[in-house]
């Protein structure tokens, strides 16, 4: 999901923060095609108050999808690596495939599904670690 935030300057130099937000800020664009900025810079600060002391999922996307659907999840430092199962499961609940089943390390991941195989409707992909479990339903469009 794209969010975009607006904010209008009247001053040659203006200092943001962006804190309190319920997702992680994985990109900042600023003047894309360098019609106003001349000189850009930014930095991180306080980096370990951002990320989550725990398991992060973002939304599955594009959903919905035709051929391909991507998950983002996060494992926290602190955790250390840990044994994560990904499936994807058909409407009745029944496992469809499973697309990740092994240890993985701590930062972010991405997986990706490829739907060629299958056919169009509902399905849903889940992702466990220890006891944490997030499901999500996702459209599968052909």
């Amino acid at each position: 999901i794209d969010t975009t935030i607006v904010v209008n300057n009247s001053i040659s130099s203006q200092i943001y923060e962006l804190s309190g937000l319920e997702f992680l800020v994985e990109n900042v664009v600023l003047d894309p095609e360098g019609w106003i900025l001349k000189e850009v810079s930014y930095t991180t600060a306080g980096l370990n108050n951002i990320f989550p002391k725990n398991i992060s999922v973002s939304k599955a996307y594009p959903n919905p999808f035709n051929s391909s659907i991507k998950l983002d999840y996060y494992i926290d430092h602190e955790l250390g690596d840990m044994d994560i199962i990904i499936d994807i499961l058909d409407i009745s609940g029944r496992q469809v495939e499973t697309l990740i089943n092994k240890r993985m390390s701590t930062g972010f991941h991405s997986i990706f599904w490829n739907s060629r195989n299958n056919a169009t409707g509902i399905y849903f992909i889940q992702l466990s670690i220890g006891s944490y479990i997030n499901t999500q339903k996702i459209v599968l469009l052909k």
